[in-house]
């Protein structure tokens, strides 16, 4: 007979309601900094959309690929204290709604950004480099890796 464990509080209240909270609060960072670039002299939509969208990923992937544990206490006995944040969404069930949601909108700002920049190729790099940065780690061949044992521990 199973014993059933309750739900880890951590990861449930942080990924429910994606479409009330999550939708919203990623769009922001995004937005803000390109909104106090553009009435600035000498700033070019192109340049806000520069300095808008690579710091982005970066603080995507600090925080669902290099914060581990939970905030509360958990009764899995530590089980979930070696993962990191997106390795607990959704229980580590892979292709959920919340998991397509945070891959997408990356590659949609990706887009953006590009077309923003007239596809120049300086700008092309920077976006494409900062957005391999936070796409690989969320393929689900990477699930639970830990590549040069960084965040092993």
């Amino acid at each position: 007979m199973e014993i059933a464990c309750p739900i880890n509080k951590g990861i449930s209240t942080m990924f429910t309601n994606i479409l009330r909270g999550l939708v919203p609060m990623s769009s922001l960072p995004h937005a803000l900094p390109r909104v106090q670039k553009l009435p600035q002299p000498r700033s070019s939509l192109s340049w806000a959309s520069l300095t808008s969208f690579p710091p982005h990923p970066q603080v995507m992937y600090l925080l669902l690929h290099t914060v581990k544990g939970t905030p509360f206490e958990t009764p899995d006995q530590g089980k979930d204290r070696l993962l990191t944040h997106w390795e607990q969404i959704d229980y580590g069930m892979q292709c959920t709604s919340s998991r397509k949601f945070l891959s997408i909108s990356p590659v949609v700002l990706y887009l953006l950004t590009s077309f923003y920049t007239k596809y120049d190729p300086a700008h092309f790099v920077i976006n494409t480099a900062s957005l391999l940065s936070v796409l690989l780690p969320k393929l689900p061949q990477f699930h639970g890796v830990r590549l040069f044992g960084i965040n092993k521990y």
